[in-house]
């Protein structure tokens, strides 16, 4: 499974083959050694080897990167002569906030487990539990009813605005018509639900739901399988 894919140009190329993808802290072009840069250097990019994530406040020579249990990626820099937290955390890959070259960041919506078993996350914030009954408010009981394997057992209520965490880096299937791709979800046990865009007519099917994303596009659906009781 897919959680995350970068967004540079230069690493989604089909094409390439990533040998080494190395994270680093570099100076940059100020004349304080207040500011360093954080940059993903990889070793078979001729065009543009160096990628900026983002720049770095204080002197960030003793530094080290942390991946969470939530699958975040942290960086923390050792601050002299500070008595009182010294390492200080400098980066996060998943957070709402703009960078410092204007550039918008990903946020925690895009982590699988951000509201748990399930929910509908924006902004970095769990928003909603969708049920078969409407949207209510979320809480870490939120939860989706595993689906029937038996034939006829199970049927889908619709989500309008709404990305699964895969969408963004998987191109999905199509074009397809909608009722095949629900066809297909509906064959396979394991399915979960389908996420279709009716503008482009592509087909994401999930085995897995976990955090759904709110989008103002109502060209985004989500469909949600749930047994017939």
């Amino acid at each position: 499974m897919l959680y995350w894919a970068s967004t540079f140009p230069e690493v989604n190329v089909r094409i390439v083959n990533i040998v080494n993808a190395t994270l680093e802290i570099q100076r940059t072009e100020y004349e304080e050694n207040y500011f360093n840069a954080l940059k993903c250097r990889l070793s078979n990019s001729e065009a543009q080897p160096n990628l900026d994530f983002d720049i770095l406040r204080y002197n960030s020579t003793l530094s080290y990167l942390r991946l969470g249990i939530d699958g975040n990626l942290r960086l923390y820099s050792y601050r002299q002569n500070v008595r009182f937290s010294s390492w200080s955390l400098m980066f996060t890959l998943f957070t709402s906030r703009v960078s410092e070259r204007g550039e918008i960041v990903e946020d925690e919506c895009q982590q699988p487990d951000r509201c748990g078993k399930f929910g509908l996350c924006e902004d970095s914030q769990c928003v909603g539990c969708p049920s078969p009954d409407g949207v209510f408010a979320w809480s870490k009981n939120c939860n989706v009813k595993s689906p029937s394997c038996k034939a006829g057992g199970s049927r889908y209520y619709q989500l309008k605005g709404v990305d699964h965490f895969t969408s963004k880096y998987s191109p999905g299937s199509g074009p397809v018509k909608q009722k095949d791709c629900e066809s297909k979800c509906t064959k396979d046990c394991k399915c979960m639900g389908y996420f279709y865009r009716t503008d482009l007519s592509r087909c994401w099917i999930a085995n897995e739901l976990k955090t759904l994303t709110r989008v103002g596009n109502s060209t985004h659906l989500a469909y949600i399988k749930t047994p017939i009781q």
